[in-house]
């Protein structure tokens, strides 16, 4: 457990450590935890395709319109405005603002308004299918899931259930578009 202050949350005790970066935290499965850091805004983990015929129980997708495509971050002393043209001449200007004390420079503050679209892009469509299990699978991962069209999209996993039985493993996955 990390604590700087006597009171103080681990969690708001590793943000502070970490300068105000995202921290992603989730339980592995071996029961560790694990709290990470994207200094450079993109997802780590395996990239695994999974097939039209590996895939079981339908597939869904929901596309939400709470998203941002034009951001302005403030930082503690300057502030910086990113947007992304694309999903602005598709699906219209959403506006957003962040404040991050942390960030110091203008480079910090673009950086954090490229993560937020990214992100915000990312959850807009979330993807919902089941398959055989893949064990070693963890939040995070990258798949690249075809449709029966075999068309591919590539999506990072948010969260995962695997149900075992006699006979087999499987995993429910929800995830979000990989932008």
């Amino acid at each position: 457990v990390i604590t700087l202050d006597p009171g103080e949350s681990p969690s708001s005790s590793a943000q502070r450590v970490l300068e105000g970066l995202r921290v992603r935290y989730q339980s592995r499965y071996d029961g560790s935890i694990s709290a990470m850091a994207y200094a450079d805004g993109k997802s780590r983990g395996i990239q695994q395709t999974i097939t039209y015929n590996e895939r079981e129980n339908g597939y869904s997708v929901r596309y939400a319109s709470d998203f941002v495509n034009d951001v302005r971050v403030v930082g503690a002393y300057i502030e910086a405005h990113g947007y992304n043209l694309d999903s602005m001449s598709v699906r219209g200007r959403n506006f957003g603002l962040e404040k991050n004390q942390y960030l110091f420079s203008k480079d910090e503050c673009i950086l954090e308004a490229e993560r937020i679209i990214e992100d915000s892009l990312g959850n807009s469509e979330t993807h919902s299918f089941e398959f055989a299990s893949l064990p070693m699978l963890e939040p995070e991962d990258h798949l690249s899931v075809q449709d029966q069209l075999v068309a591919t999209r590539k999506v990072i996993v948010d969260s995962l259930s695997i149900e075992m039985n006699p006979t087999a493993m499987h995993t429910s996955v929800q995830a979000r578009k990989s932008t």
